[in-house]
């Protein structure tokens, strides 16, 4: 009789920047930054990083930039500045930064499915609030802790 082996399921918990650090190292990312790196594409996604206090498109600058070095932090500009006027009236920066790794239907528009399934990559999911498609009118907490609930449900089955 043969026996099906599961599939090992890791799951990425690293924070809003540490999931797309983490993910670009391995060659998921955005395949500019990547190549500027040397590292090899794998899967290109779209990594951002929504700033709090705005959805405007304007606002929503690229995700930190790589550091290739796996022990540095990413170097985090959010490019609030990119429209000084705009930005200066409506964003404010705070420590609830969410949406590097956010969800969706699809690879065109998010890195997790939902699932919490990173697209294109067999057996990773992401459980932190970098999932989080935008902003909360809230601290994330209750927020990551219900992402976490939901990731424990999905990987048990």
């Amino acid at each position: 009789m043969s026996r099906k082996l599961p599939l090992v399921m890791r799951v990425l918990c690293g924070g809003v920047f540490g999931s797309a650090q983490v993910l670009m190292l391995s060659g998921i990312g955005p395949a500019d930054e990547l190549r500027k790196h040397a590292i090899a594409v794998a899967v290109e996604l779209r990594l951002r990083h929504h700033p709090h206090g705005t959805e405007h498109p304007a606002a929503v600058a690229p995700c930190a930039s790589l550091r290739p070095d796996p022990g540095a932090a990413p170097l985090i500009d959010p490019a609030f500045f990119s429209e000084p006027a705009f930005l200066r009236r409506t964003t404010h920066s705070a420590a609830h930064p969410v949406g590097t790794c956010r969800i969706g239907p699809d690879a065109a528009s998010a890195v997790v499915d939902p699932q919490l399934r990173v697209h294109g990559v067999a057996g990773l999911r992401i459980a932190d609030a970098s999932v989080m498609p935008s902003l909360i009118g809230a601290d994330t907490d209750a927020a990551v802790l219900a992402i976490a609930e939901r990731a424990a449900e999905l990987l048990l089955g």
